[in-house]
């Protein structure tokens, strides 16, 4: 039995090559993504935090992602079973029943399963060691770590075949009406219609949008049937080949649903991914540039006292570097008074600003909504600061939206007299207008400053995000790669099951290239049906990404749909798997092709 199982998985290697490939890719992918995971909760230095936590989303992205490659895997591993049905008939008639068939393929399927879990890892390990190499971090990938991904990828693996394996071996033809098929639609149209209409009446922002896209998904089946037989109507006549591979698209509509399906997922998250990356950037900008009312920022040397410069365009503030001590981050702690909001928009969250000036002899802070959500700090608690060697405690009463996340909020009296014992000192002046008079009395005092006008700042913030993000970017395209390739393993072995079927049709006389035109249009139609679908949920859920943002990184954010980087993508995407189902249309109708897969049925 092992021994069949061996010479069936040498036998079947072209087609096992091409889900082998797929899954190393997947399970590689996932291993890639939890060691990035791994990095940026165990990081020690702040500062990565600081700069973007996405461990919300690497937890979200790698559910969906599992998700999206089970999906893939299964639908692969359900094609390749199918196609080898009549071996599983032929064993029967010789006399083989259910359970040993069973041990047979599961053997076959457990050795396919070590040696994919064992490729996967091998495939981790060199995007991990490129990914992190290429930012010149150094990460200790840890054994017990990679023999838990070797059991938990290869039992994955294992338990999605055999359920394929068993799907196919016990299912039973059963063949439905026109009339029977035609109800089925109706009520799916009917249901997936009552969940828009109900939608339309939901206040509740997420159950409205989960309303609408349960509704939406029940009639995605319904349309594509429905084009379907538009287009039957349409190339009846006038293309023969096209007309007879719509009739077998029909005639397997719940394979070639499943891999529209599966197209449409893999373009969703693409979508949700970019939208949201290109979407932090412009939002920063965009915020950043709406609450700054001043056009200067004039950094002092030293400390000044305030009755030195009496200008009226001038606002005055007192900054110093801090370290919150609980975990080494870097601040800023500027003292400000009541006028500050005259110069700049505080985005409040919790809190008020009043709350600074309440507690005239407490030191309390105010500080960034996604550093309290990094740090687990809550309204009311203290946080201990280390300014100028002196180690302070101040009460956080409050939190705000903002894209400068290390800058926090104290009251300026309170900050002078804690830290320099005197009151009424700056050394950071806000300016709005002409700063001649200013720099002139800075200049007769013999005080050394900076200027940084408004625009250098949003531009430092901008650059700050696009640090942030650079993890991510890289992220994405490597994301993109994988999942475009996916997509044409996908297809590989959809076009290997035809070829049983391409050579039916050269016996009853069908030429070769009428053949390639069919198996172009069957790929063409998913792969465009797929990625108009995948827009479209993608659009639609990318409403949900500025609340998601809020409540998980505590800045507000305005979607910015990078309309022409995703139809770019989207092209490129359907281009590729279109010009790969054409070449691999080529070949499996070779002679070659077709003595191999006779050889491995």
């Amino acid at each position: 039995m092992i021994l069949y199982s061996l010479k069936s998985l040498y036998y079947n290697k072209k087609k096992y090559i091409i889900l082998g490939i797929l899954s190393t890719i997947a399970f590689g992918f996932v291993y890639f993504i939890l060691q990035v995971l791994d990095y940026v909760s165990k990081k020690g230095n702040s500062e990565v935090k600081a700069d973007i936590n996405f461990n919300v989303l690497m937890i979200t992205f790698i559910v969906v992602f599992v998700f999206f490659a089970v999906m893939i895997i299964s639908a692969v591993l359900h094609i390749f079973y199918k196609m080898r049905k009549n071996e599983m008939h032929i064993l029967k008639t010789l006399g083989a029943n259910n359970k040993t068939i069973s041990k047979i393929f599961i053997g076959e399927l457990s050795l396919l399963s070590l040696i994919i879990s064992i490729t996967s890892l091998i495939l981790g390990l060199i995007i991990t060691h490129e990914f992190f190499n290429y930012y010149d971090v150094n990460i200790n990938q840890e054994i017990g770590v990679m023999a838990e991904f070797l059991l938990l990828s290869y039992l994955i693996f294992l338990i999605i075949g055999i359920l394929q394996f068993r799907k196919v071996l016990l299912e039973h033809i059963i063949k439905k009406n026109a009339k029977i098929k035609s109800s089925n639609y109706l009520s799916k149209i009917i249901v997936g219609a009552v969940f828009i209409v109900v939608s339309f009446f939901i206040s509740y922002n997420i159950a409205k949008l989960g309303c609408f896209i349960i509704g939406a998904a029940i009639l995605v089946n319904p349309a594509l049937y429905f084009i379907l037989n538009v287009l039957e109507t349409i190339f009846k006549s006038s293309v023969p080949p096209i007309y007879v591979s719509i009739k077998q698209i029909k005639f397997n509509f719940k394979k070639a649903s499943s891999l529209i399906n599966n197209v449409s997922i893999s373009i969703v998250l693409i979508v949700l991914l970019f939208t949201m990356y290109n979407s932090v950037k412009m939002s920063g900008i965009e915020y950043s540039k709406k609450n700054m009312k001043f056009n200067q920022l004039i950094q002092l040397n030293t400390i000044v006292p305030d009755n030195k410069i009496n200008e009226n365009n001038v606002y005055k503030a007192l900054s110093f570097d801090a370290v919150y001590t609980k975990n080494n981050m870097k601040l800023l702690a500027t003292g400000i008074d009541n006028d500050y909001v005259k110069f700049e928009n505080l985005d409040i969250k919790n809190g008020s600003l009043s709350n600074l000036f309440n507690n005239n002899n407490n030191l309390v802070c105010i500080i960034p909504e996604l550093m309290k959500i990094n740090n687990g700090i809550k309204i009311g608690d203290t946080i201990e600061l280390k300014i100028l060697k002196k180690t302070v405690n101040a009460k956080v009463v409050g939190s705000i939206y903002t894209y400068n996340i290390n800058q926090i909020y104290i009251n300026k009296n309170v900050l002078s007299k804690k830290i320099l014992g005197a009151e009424g000192v700056s050394n950071t002046y806000y300016a709005i207008g002409n700063i001649d008079n200013i720099t002139k009395k800075l200049n007769e005092l013999d005080i050394k400053y900076d200027v940084i006008s408004r625009d250098r700042l949003i531009e430092e913030y901008k650059n700050g995000i696009l640090k942030g993000t650079e993890m991510i970017d890289t992220f994405l395209y490597i994301y993109l790669v994988i999942s475009i390739f996916m997509i044409i393993n996908m297809f590989l072995m959809s076009l290997e099951e035809r070829s049983r079927y391409n050579n039916s049709f050269k016996l009853i006389g069908m030429r070769k290239l009428r053949i390639i035109l069919m198996n172009t249009f069957e790929g063409i139609f998913i792969i465009i049906a797929g990625s108009i679908l995948g827009l479209i949920f993608g659009t639609i859920l990318t409403n949900g990404l500025p609340s998601f943002v809020e409540s998980s990184y505590g800045i507000r954010m305005r979607n910015f749909i990078p309309w022409t980087l995703l139809f770019d993508i989207v092209v490129c995407a359907q281009a590729v798997t279109i010009i790969a189902t054409f070449i691999l249309s080529l070949f499996s109708n070779g002679e070659v092709g077709t003595k191999l897969i006779g050889r491995e049925e």
